[in-house]
């Protein structure tokens, strides 16, 4: 989707999705879920 003017419109000829497959993962550390948990801003335009 793209936003313009502060509205969301979709893509005219969107591309078909890509199918994923999950491979080798490992769970998540400490660390890593403590920085999930940081809130964040988005930096508007």
């Amino acid at each position: 989707m793209n936003y313009k003017e502060g509205k969301w419109i979709p893509l005219e000829n969107p591309e078909k999705p890509l199918i994923q497959f999950a491979a080798l993962g490992k769970p998540l550390t400490k660390t890593q879920l403590q920085k999930l948990e940081i809130p964040f801003k988005m930096k508007t335009q």
